[in-house]
């Protein structure tokens, strides 16, 4: 097999956030390659590189943009300013909604050596003949939860363990049985409640910023009934939903290199526009 590493321009890598023995090894390694080669080394934010892979498929998205970035491990909304210049508006708390799922998943039995479907896709499925209303006083606690508490965060460990408080009376009242297509629909329902809150109170935020997009990414987004609500949000403030293929929702080398391409173009052109505005000492770019 020829050697291609000579048509390699850099080495795009993870580097935060994540789970620290992960990113290490991943970092260790390419720092075997990096020696080797002696190409350049571009670390990247994960988060970042799934809000920026939307430009990839939509070359209309300007900014400064909105992104609602929504995994398993993270939760973040965002200002996208530019490639390089993020607004944090909020975060994560305690659990990320991937998170929730997947231990809802496991909780309900619902993970079986004859499948390899995430947590995410099997709760999407199982809800699919369940009723997202079926537990109303689960519904009145994120509603009281979203007024209680004014801002951009999320936090979902108190929902989980309410759930988890109703998984366990069920089993005990119905000898091991469980309502596993209700309870599918009603965890669904309670995260696209509370997302659908944030994203309300960004938009209202960042309405005098002339924002026309608004990029949701992660692989909560993979999800099509959490995502038709945070869309009809989004139309309601008249902003275009920027939608990124499901294949690209989740953690993909894709997004990293393309944030790496991105990175490379920004210091060709700095460099270029440092050289023609040099007699210019007030000058100075966005990033």
């Amino acid at each position: 097999m020829p050697n291609k590493w000579k048509d390699i321009t850099a080495i795009a890598l993870t580097v935060k956030p994540g789970l620290e023995p992960c990113l290490w090894e991943g970092i260790q390694f390419s720092k075997l390659l990096l020696k080797k080669y002696s190409i350049p080394f571009i670390p990247i934010h994960h988060m970042e590189a799934h809000a920026l892979i939307s430009s990839m498929f939509n070359k209309k998205i300007t900014y400064p943009f909105l992104a609602l970035l929504i995994s398993g491990g993270h939760c973040l909304l965002a200002i996208c300013h530019s490639e390089m210049k993020f607004e944090r508006l909020g975060e994560s708390i305690d659990m990320a909604p991937g998170n929730f799922i997947d231990k809802m998943a496991r909780k309900m039995g619902l993970f079986t050596e004859e499948n390899s479907l995430s947590g995410g896709r099997l709760i999407e499925l199982k809800s699919l003949s369940g009723d997202p209303n079926s537990y109303p006083h689960l519904i009145r606690a994120v509603q009281n939860y979203n007024k209680q508490n004014k801002n951009c965060d999320f936090s979902f460990s108190g929902f989980q363990s309410a759930m988890h408080r109703l998984i366990d009376q069920q089993l005990k009242k119905n000898n091991g049985k469980i309502d596993t297509a209700n309870l599918c629909a009603t965890v669904q329902h309670l995260i696209a409640l509370q997302l659908e809150d944030r994203l309300k109170r960004a938009l209202l935020f960042c309405k005098d910023l002339n924002i026309k997009h608004c990029v949701i990414a992660g692989g909560v987004a993979a999800n099509l009934y959490i995502k038709s609500y945070l869309t009809n949000v989004c139309s309601e403030f008249n902003i275009q939903t920027a939608i990124i293929p499901v294949e690209y929702c989740t953690d993909n080398g894709v997004m990293i290199a393309w944030n790496g391409v991105l990175v490379i173009f920004l210091i060709i052109f700095k460099i270029f526009a440092t050289k023609l505005f040099s007699f210019q000492t007030t000058y100075s770019l966005m990033f």
